[in-house]
């Protein structure tokens, strides 16, 4: 079976279910695997949607890049949480900046070194925390946030290398908040917390 009939049926599938799937035009939200689909083979996939009753729209988003914040295609669902591990990887990050990936407002974390698998990482927020500039342009009073605390988990999908700055891009998605901060001291780099300590936080992310 070629990948843009596997590729067909996977959408027609969800098709079915919502009505209505928004893809981005380059990955076609990876129904049909990493590489784009030629001039002929979208022929194919429009003329399929529409024998099946479905019309195909090409619409232009137009946005302005942000620091910390760029548009991309996530996976189509989150990563399932391994609850059977002894630990979950962790990175501390100073606030407000852990704020702002939670609530959606960044979704890249620059950092000098790679890291070297996607899934899940628990956010943890720093005991200190960036300038008032920082909270000014957020827009989020520093006494309202918590600190030295696990506060909720996120799937990092990619890290990519920014040339211009010389640093790493973590490409984050699917921000997932703990209904209560867990108090917890952090450390440098990636860190492992036992599941024990956090599993009830862990079944029920907000």
């Amino acid at each position: 079976m070629t990948r843009v009939k596997e590729g067909l049926e996977r959408l027609l599938e969800d098709l079915e279910d919502s009505g209505r799937v928004e893809l981005d035009a380059g990955t076609m939200g990876g129904y049909f695997g990493e590489r784009p689909l030629t001039d002929k083979q979208m022929d194919t996939v429009n003329d399929a949607l529409n024998a099946n009753g479905f019309s195909v729209a090409t619409i232009y988003v137009i946005y302005r890049d942000v620091d910390g914040y760029r548009s991309f295609t996530p996976p189509p669902a989150p990563e399932p949480l391994d609850l059977s591990a002894e630990s979950i990887r962790a990175l501390s990050i100073r606030q407000p900046f852990v704020e702002q990936i939670l609530r959606g407002e960044k979704n890249i974390e620059y950092r000098s070194w790679q890291v070297k698998e996607p899934g899940p990482l628990l956010l943890h927020a720093s005991d200190t925390r960036a300038g008032a500039d920082a909270f000014d342009d957020a827009d989020i009073a520093p006494d309202t946030l918590p600190y030295a605390a696990l506060v909720g988990v996120v799937d990092v999908v990619d890290c990519l290398w920014d040339e211009e700055n010389e640093e790493f891009e973590w490409l984050l998605a699917y921000p997932r908040r703990f209904s209560q901060p867990i108090p917890y001291k952090g450390a440098a780099s990636i860190f492992r917390v036992p599941i024990e300590e956090i599993q009830a936080a862990l079944s029920a992310p907000t």
